[in-house]
């Protein structure tokens, strides 16, 4: 499925009102930056593909596999991302009649992408950016060629679905912002306390915060309950996945970039959130053990 879908990305290349970007925050050996400074990261801690076809019709898939399709325009799944947990999300967004150009629903969503990018700055590997793209979206070109762009704190925006079915709220942070994206951002604003699945290996791993308006906790391990027929159960030092899940009856998910680690401060990234019972229902029901807030 992730390949049919990495796939269609690329096959939008000649397309005169299309657009596609691969991104991944793992440098691979193909992809020379100029002034690059280990310590430095310029770019956002981000990997994903998006794409929009002539019709208007277009998706976004924001994932945590590190050298996912490191060969340009083609897919490839690493075996460096089979040991560890990983989450992939796909928004199909939206699509309606094609005007002229493109439709205004169309411009909208890849403006909402463009300003949201110009925040985080991904790294581009591979991308197809027609003339007539090019031309409408003025700073795009700038986030496919990794150049430089006058940057704010961070961006919230509500995303356009197919059908206008789930309300999906988009949270984007730059190297700048300086604090944890869901203790200072994401749970401010949808107004609940979250817990959180994420990578923690290395230096600065955040404890669960509890002296907020909103709590933030770290989760320890997933179960999966019987009822699916399976028996897996891991912690979270094996997952390589970043979501998390509110703890009250409004009921958001969230699929991103960042971990939850002082080292993330400095890098940009994001995360969308999702108001939907069914799918928070799925993610509730397989946190077995969180983390204690210090006393």
């Amino acid at each position: 499925m992730l390949e049919n879908t990495f796939n269609a990305a690329f096959n939008v290349s000649g397309g005169r009102n299309s657009v596609f970007a691969m991104y991944n925050d793992e440098l691979p050996d193909t992809l020379k930056i100029t002034a690059f400074d280990q310590s430095h990261y310029w770019w956002g801690h981000m990997k994903g593909i998006f794409a929009f076809s002539d019709d208007g019709s277009g998706f976004w898939v924001i994932h945590s596999i590190p050298k996912l399709s490191a060969d340009k325009n083609k897919y490839s799944y690493p075996p460096t991302a089979k040991k560890y947990a990983q989450h992939m999300f796909c928004m199909n967004l939206i699509a309606s009649s094609a005007l002229p150009k493109m439709s205004k629903l169309f411009v909208r969503t890849n403006n909402i992408i463009v300003e949201a990018m110009l925040i985080s700055r991904p790294l581009v590997q591979s991308y197809y950016l027609s003339d007539e793209v090019r031309r409408d979206y003025e700073n795009i070109e700038k986030i496919m060629n990794h150049k430089t762009v006058d940057e704010t704190n961070e961006f919230i925006t509500d995303l356009l679905m197919t059908d206008n079915i789930l309300k999906l709220k988009y949270f984007s942070k730059s190297r700048y912002f300086g604090e944890d994206i869901y203790a200072d951002l994401v749970a401010p604003e949808i107004k609940v306390s979250l817990q959180v699945e994420g990578w923690r290996h290395g230096p600065g791993p955040l404890k669960s915060e509890c002296d907020l308006t909103y709590h933030v906790e770290n989760i320890e391990r997933i179960s999966w309950p019987e009822k699916r027929n399976t028996h897996s159960s891991f912690l979270t030092t094996d997952d390589h996945s970043k979501w998390a899940v509110s703890t009250n009856d409004d009921k958001w998910t969230c699929f991103g970039d960042i971990n939850r680690m002082e080292s993330q401060f400095t890098r940009g990234g994001g995360t969308v959130c999702i108001h939907d019972e069914q799918i928070w229902t799925q993610f509730n029901e397989i946190v077995s053990s969180i983390e204690s807030c210090p006393e």
